[in-house]
């Protein structure tokens, strides 16, 4: 049954890469859609959709070698979200060897490698990613989550700290430092973070949700209350809003 569905959502796939193909723009070719297509510019397009157009970009013959590698990691990104980490990191392979500076392939790979948690080589990618681009905040996010999540957490702050350098105003950043700090019990330092995040974007139930767990944990009953509904008001009309 799941070959059947799968091989169904193929040929829809298929189907409607050709149909969009027809309505070229002037002066557009049916390599620069699906390039378009591949890149998931609109943001609309179906994984099958994307994997069928990257594919199509890659067997093309005649392209600049970073044109072929920018299609293996879009795809490589396809098959990561779908959790199909060894197809993912096989492609990010293909996109490295065509392109050896393409910090975000590597930046892709380490994540591909986190996920499997294998932090040697993730910590590697990354570690090659900032050296060829130092100055992407969410490299150095991506490191601190993979320090973290080994409890190195003074590896995983001074991360942080440089992302937010990099970005003043990157929310995620500040609650990640904050976990960092409330995982080492410096409640005020996390709780100090938190509430720079939902500075910065007020509608972050996550920052509340994890502000309330270090208020909990400090004894301020009161405090947590009132963070943990915000958090529960905020993640239902998200939800609220995903269902329209």
């Amino acid at each position: 049954m799941r070959s059947a569905l799968k091989a169904t959502r193929l040929i829809l796939a298929v189907a409607s890469l050709t149909a969009m193909a027809t309505g070229l723009a002037r002066g557009q070719t049916v390599l620069d859609r699906e390039r378009g297509f591949c890149a998931n510019q609109d943001g609309h397009m179906s994984p099958d959709t994307q994997i069928i157009a990257c594919t199509h970009v890659i067997q093309t013959s005649n392209q600049e070698a970073d044109r072929i590698a920018s299609a293996y990691n879009n795809r490589g990104n396809v098959y990561r979200d779908q959790g199909s980490f060894d197809l993912a990191i096989s492609d990010y392979d293909q996109a490295i060897r065509l392109s050896p500076n393409y910090a975000n392939a590597y930046n892709n790979r380490g994540l591909a490698y986190r996920a499997q948690h294998d932090y040697v080589r993730a910590l590697a990618d990354f570690d090659a990613a900032i050296r060829i681009d130092p100055a992407v905040a969410g490299v150095f996010l991506n490191r601190a989550g993979a320090h973290a999540e080994q409890r190195h957490f003074e590896l995983a702050i001074g991360d942080y700290n440089q992302a937010i350098q990099l970005d003043p105003h990157f929310a995620r950043a500040f609650n990640n430092r904050g976990n960092a700090y409330r995982a080492q019990g410096n409640f005020d330092q996390a709780i100090a973070d938190y509430t720079a995040a939902i500075a910065i974007d007020p509608n972050y139930a996550n920052a509340y949700n994890n502000r309330g767990i270090a208020y909990r944990a400090k004894g301020d009953a009161a405090l947590a209350a009132a963070d943990f509904a915000q958090a529960q008001q905020l993640g239902a009309a998200d939800r609220a809003s995903q269902s329209r």
